[in-house]
């Protein structure tokens, strides 16, 4: 799994720029009699609504400590998976396949215990969806806000649009953020959230959606640690997922008088060589919530570029011999969860997750598995350590997911609050 199609990636970056022990895991299945499980979920899912049915097809391959293939297991007809943890069990991978590209999703150093809901998105389930189309009018509202563009659903609108809503039969339409962003200086943003469920075939909006003082957005300013801000954006969330989203380079807003969670990401890149196969890039960025609009916000970036490099590319050396390497992340940030690897391809998604400071093995795969990753094309891959200002590391992030995937809401836990990363990414032309 550290072959080609991994190193002829990463070997760009040797070449643009010159080139212990984990968190504990929950190993409790190791030693003596083993009663330990692995125990979850998969269910494909619609993209149009949350309509879900079971996804018998997925793998699960328990590997040893070593990277080695140990065994392959498959849910059952229903989509659970319940089996013994083996003793000798010490990373785990999943894989699934969202609209024909495969997912691969790599846990090392984790235990027994349970995995969680795994959705992958199937558009072929969009049939089941209970969906309309209603005939927008918004000539009322462009009339009275000249000077603002109005979106719906994050939508350029004109003055008639017909747009569709779907929903999982028998459920409710998930609310619609209506905004309107200022083409003028000094002019305020402002918000609602609609509710379509009564709406049958047509949706007209009024100026009176967003005359309240509650729709007003309040426009966030931020302190630049890092003189160079490249990237924010804020939203509000509730519990159908993020709503308002506004983006740089047009000030951002929140509106505290519609939601009661909203943040205020922000990001910073820099070009670290480049070659005429490709780019090699450093990122940090950081999300905070915003309780106090009306202040100045400081989200502190971090600015551990040199030590990021330096790191990665200790680990892009030793995966170039083909054999186990051990890697350190835990002095890079604050409270950092882990490690994290994406490898994105035209065929296949791959993520994995590790504790800060490990060892990365050799990770094997079922002999089909290691064919399409030879043969994938390779568009980007990036190493980055990242968290959430929490203690635990990455065992804590991992059942704080799992968690959040059986809650049935997309309003995230405040663990999840205080988002913070860097990484060094690759882009292969």
């Amino acid at each position: 799994m550290k072959g080609k199609f991994l190193l002829g990636s990463c070997s760009l970056l040797l070449a643009a720029c010159g080139g212990g022990s984990g968190d504990s895991a929950d190993n409790s299945g190791s030693g003596g009699t083993n009663t330990a499980r692995l125990v979850g979920d998969f269910m494909h899912q619609a993209i149009k609504c949350d309509v879900q049915v079971p996804n018998s097809d997925a793998k699960i391959i328990l590997h040893k400590k070593d990277g080695s293939v140990l065994a392959t297991h498959k849910p059952n007809g229903a989509g659970h998976l319940d089996i013994a943890w083996p003793a000798d069990a010490a990373h785990v991978t999943l894989v699934t396949s969202s609209n024909g590209q495969l997912d691969l999703d790599t846990e090392l150093e984790r235990g027994s215990g349970d995995l969680g809901n795994r959705v992958s998105y199937d558009a072929g389930l969009d049939l089941q969806c209970e969906c309309k189309t209603l005939e927008v009018n918004g000539a009322e509202l462009t009339a009275a806000y000249p000077d603002h563009k109005i979106l719906l659903r994050g939508s350029r609108l004109e003055a008639l649009n017909n747009m569709e809503f779907c929903k999982v039969p028998g459920g409710q339409y998930a609310s619609v953020d209506l905004l309107l962003t200022p083409t003028i200086a000094n002019d305020k943003a402002y918000g609602a959230l609609l509710d379509v469920n009564q709406n049958n075939s047509s949706l007209v909006l009024t100026a009176d959606l967003v005359s309240a003082a509650a729709n007003e957005g309040v426009v966030v300013s931020f302190y630049d640690n890092y003189d160079g801000i490249t990237r924010a954006y804020t939203f509000g969330l509730n519990k159908d997922g993020r709503r308002h989203l506004m983006r740089s380079p047009e000030l951002v807003s929140v509106f505290p008088g519609i939601h009661s969670n909203n943040f205020l990401q922000v990001s910073h890149s820099k070009d670290i060589g480049d070659t005429p196969e490709g780019t090699v890039s450093y990122n940090a960025g950081r999300r905070i919530k915003v309780t106090e609009p009306a202040k100045i916000q400081s989200p502190e970036i971090a600015n551990n570029e040199q030590a990021m490099f330096a790191a990665v590319n200790t680990l892009l050396q030793g995966m170039e011999s083909g054999v186990a390497v051990n890697y350190d992340l835990s002095n890079i940030g604050t409270n950092r969860a882990g490690m994290m690897l994406f490898v994105r391809a035209d065929e296949l998604n791959w993520s994995l997750n590790a504790p800060a400071k490990g060892t990365f093995p050799d990770l094997q795969l079922p002999a089909d598995l290691e064919a399409q990753f030879e043969a994938a094309n390779i568009r980007q891959i990036s190493f980055q350590s990242s968290g959430y200002r929490q203690s635990g590391g990455i065992n804590a992030l991992r059942q704080q997911l799992v968690s959040e995937s059986r809650s049935g809401t997309k309003l995230r836990p405040a663990f999840f609050d205080n988002y913070d990363y860097e990484d060094i990414t690759v882009v292969v032309y």
